[in-house]
């Protein structure tokens, strides 16, 4: 009997750990990074330095009958120099689409999308990062394909 409970237990925290490991792990996305910037006027911006050689990325432009979706942040937060996130989009299983972080600060505005992963049941978002300055940052997750689109809710993160 304490065998199986002993057993049952490591069984139990081994999913919990997979299941962490999936939400937090970092995902290396076979897509280049589009960040774009609108600095406040009178200030001077240095331009995120662009891989040397660029990957295309997925059509994620919403035909005109695109159907709303839910996009669910699923954990987002700063490393001091970056704001990321990562989400997905329930009960939607498609094999194309983009995934784009947009982080605002007052009059700047910086993104950066990844192709989506499809799983059975739902479209993941890896994790996206975007290098910022200290700040107050509102970050929104989106996600596009051909024939869905849809946003997350607005989340502040601040950055110091």
């Amino acid at each position: 009997m304490r065998i199986l409970r002993v057993a049952t237990g490591l069984i139990m925290i081994g999913a919990v750990v997979g299941l962490v490991g999936c939400a937090s792990q970092t995902m290396h996305p076979s897509t280049s990074s589009t960040v774009t910037s609108t600095p406040p006027s009178g200030t001077t911006t240095v331009p995120s330095p662009e891989p040397s050689t660029p990957l295309p990325v997925p059509s994620g432009t919403p035909g005109p009958s695109a159907t709303p979706v839910d996009v669910v942040l699923v954990s987002y937060g700063n490393d001091g120099t970056t704001v990321y996130a990562s989400g997905l989009v329930p009960q939607l299983a498609e094999e194309s689409g983009t995934c784009t972080l947009t982080a605002t600060d007052g009059a700047t505005e910086k993104s950066a999308s990844i192709a989506a992963v499809s799983a059975a049941t739902s479209v993941n978002c890896g994790r996206i990062r975007i290098d910022v300055t200290p700040g107050t940052w509102t970050l929104t997750l989106s996600y596009a394909s051909t024939s869905h689109s849809g946003r997350s809710a607005p989340t502040t993160v601040t950055v110091q």
